[in-house]
């Protein structure tokens, strides 16, 4: 039978591993949209009350999913920069309890989308001194 200390220390390793992999996941996503991103996709027309957003393609000229306009208009280094965040604040969920890292990686998320769309970023309530 293990130690309850070894327990501790083993279900900490597999939840950091679980960040790791989730980023990791993350990582290939970014990967597959930047793939998909085309510098010619049409706008919705000007005097439309979405006017400029860049749309499908599709004559409905709905708008385009915001985190891939946000990766579009995001230069190489915010984006570096972005991720790095997000990979620290990864780092700040694996070592939470099981049940507080749901709404960590959610804020986590949220954080980073902000960073790609240089808006402002929230707090991280989840570090040191939040305990």
């Amino acid at each position: 039978m293990l130690h309850p200390d070894e327990i501790v220390r083993l279900e900490a390793e597999r939840d950091i591993l679980l960040v790791k992999l989730w980023v990791e996941a993350l990582k290939l996503q970014l990967d597959l949209d930047e793939k998909t991103y085309d510098p010619n996709q049409p706008r919705v027309p000007k005097g439309n009350p979405d006017g400029g957003q860049w749309t499908d393609g599709h004559d409905d000229s709905k708008p385009i999913d915001g985190r891939m306009l946000a990766q579009a208009v995001t230069p190489p280094r915010i984006e570096a920069l972005c991720l790095d965040q997000l990979r620290r604040d990864m780092a700040t969920c694996g070592r939470l309890s099981r049940g507080r890292q749901a709404a960590c990686i959610a804020q986590a998320n949220q954080r980073y989308g902000a960073c790609l769309a240089q808006r402002d970023i929230p707090p991280l309530p989840f570090g040191r001194g939040y305990e």
